[in-house]
Order: structure tokens, then sequence, then C-alpha cells
């Protein structure tokens, strides 16, 4: 019973072997609770009215977390820190998965290193996510002289 298998992409996931079944069907399982206490959080934030500040009308959720780890102080900003950090770590995972399976499916693309599909990829993100500011933040281009 192998079920951290149906959970991974295309990257490889090494176990021990002498690693109980039942210690990776729980860590596997035990994200459903979480993605519940995730939405019970969404659904909860227009109660608390610092929850409703960081959670926004535009559903920041980087806001609502650290608005929950508010109260306890330097050690919430510094989760909120580490959690804004994991964040990369899951999309290497995804983008690396994403150009695997772009060479598969194109086999001239193959020729094509793979880290190559890993900037171009990054590089549109960060160009996304820069737009994306500057349309949230109402930012202005200055006019050319």
């Amino acid at each position: 019973m192998r079920i951290w298998g149906t959970s991974c992409l295309s990257y490889v996931i090494f176990h021990i072997v002498s690693c109980l079944d039942f210690a990776l069907a729980f860590a596997n399982y035990f994200q459903v609770p979480l993605q519940c206490l995730g939405a019970a959080a969404v659904l909860a934030a227009p109660n608390v009215p610092s929850w409703s500040a960081g959670y926004g009308s535009d559903g920041n959720v980087g806001g609502l977390l650290e608005a929950m780890l508010s109260p306890v102080g330097n050690f919430g900003k510094f989760l909120t820190v580490m959690l804004s950090l994991s964040v990369t770590a899951n999309i290497a995972c995804t983008l690396y998965s994403i150009c695997f399976n772009f060479q598969v499916m194109i086999p001239a693309m193959s020729k094509v290193p793979r880290y190559v599909f890993s900037i171009v990829g990054t590089a549109m993100c960060v160009l996304h996510f820069c737009c994306l500011s500057c349309h949230r933040l109402n930012y202005k281009f200055p006019p050319r002289p």
C-alpha cells in the first residue's frame, strides 16, 4: 500500500524501505484536515475584525495568515516569512513537472535542456506577477519626455 505514489507528480520521491505504510498514509492524508482548516479560516474571516482586515476584499490569503499569526508577536512574523518562502519550493517542483511534461508532449523539445524551460517559465511567472502588482497598486508609468 504505497499511498504516496498517487500524490507525487513526475519527480521522484524516495522513501526508506523500512518506513511503515501507516506513516506514509498518515503523512499523505494529513493534508485533508489542513485544507479543511484553511477553508474554515477563510469562512471565519468576516467574523473576526483583524482577520477580515487582513483578508480584505480581494482575497489576500497572505494577509489572512499574517493576521491570524499576529497575536504571537515576532514569532508570527517569522512563521509568515517561512510560509511565504515555502511557496517557492512548491512552485519549483510544479515548474519542473511542467517542463518535463512539455518535453514528453513535443518530442522535438527534448533536445532543449530542461533548465531552459525552467528559466523561461520563471521569467513568465515573474513578468505575470510584476504586471499583476502594478495593476493592483494602481501604478502609473511616468510619461515619456
